[in-house]
């Protein structure tokens, strides 16, 4: 399988007809804070002091060839440079997928302009995404496409409830990071998690305060109507 990219909407084999020579996907790093106790060799470790281990953004590098180059001149060789970094430049974070990674997608973007050489029989590209730490599932929890279900990462569960009074359920996130759910509710109820009681407004939101932990989140939902949540698992 030829490997392509794309990158808010467009992938450089169907739209550029560009080769991916090759790609680095580099994984992110962990945000230690540590102290030394005074007077001696123990190092405390307060990264999760907060709840949970952050990372740094990671980098995902790709080297491009110009495949069209013999039958192009200098001029229409720089042309379509030009078209390839206004397609990359503008604008901040977008969704960028690799065929060498199915099923996800990365919220990525390039700072820096891409660097561009020129060989007597091709042209090549080398572009820089700097990338949301976490690669996300293309499928939202819940989703019932069996065609698309991953055996290896995927947890078939229910995502959608309907509550008469009060109900009690189990949001599994099987990623590795906290994630924050769109909740979908036809009316307003109150969500009682880890000891907090978060009001849900009817309509579409995300409860940034409602942070789905990895493993088993255990819910209680009060009040009368459909409630459904949206969210994604993200891993390294």
């Amino acid at each position: 399988m030829m490997r392509d990219v794309s990158f808010i909407g467009k992938s450089f084999l169907n739209d550029f007809n560009c080769i991916v020579k090759s790609g680095k996907i580099g994984n992110p790093s962990k945000n230690k804070l540590t102290e030394q106790v005074a007077f001696s060799n123990i190092i405390q470790d307060f990264s999760e002091l907060y709840g949970m281990q952050t990372y740094t953004e990671r980098t995902l590098e790709y080297v491009i060839n110009l495949v069209d180059f013999k039958n192009l001149d200098e001029i229409e060789l720089y042309n379509l440079e030009t078209k390839i970094n206004n397609w990359l430049m503008p604008g901040m974070k977008g969704n960028l997928t690799d065929t060498f990674v199915p099923g996800f997608y990365f919220e990525a973007e390039v700072q820096s302009g891409p660097d561009f050489e020129v060989f007597k029989q091709n042209g090549e590209l080398t572009v820089e995404f700097i990338a949301y730490p976490f690669k996300i599932s293309e499928i939202e929890e819940g989703d019932e496409c069996w065609d698309s279900f991953s055996l290896e990462h995927g947890f078939a569960q229910f995502t959608s409830y309907q509550i008469n009074g009060s109900k009690e359920i189990s949001l599994w996130n099987v990623g590795v990071n906290n994630v924050s759910p769109t909740i979908d509710a036809s009316q307003n109820m109150t969500i009682q998690l880890n000891g907090s009681s978060i009001k849900i407004n009817q309509g579409s939101h995300i409860y940034y305060d409602l942070d789905l932990k990895p493993g088993e989140n255990k819910l209680k939902i009060l009040g009368d109507g459909l409630i459904e949540f949206h969210f994604r698992k993200e891993l390294i």
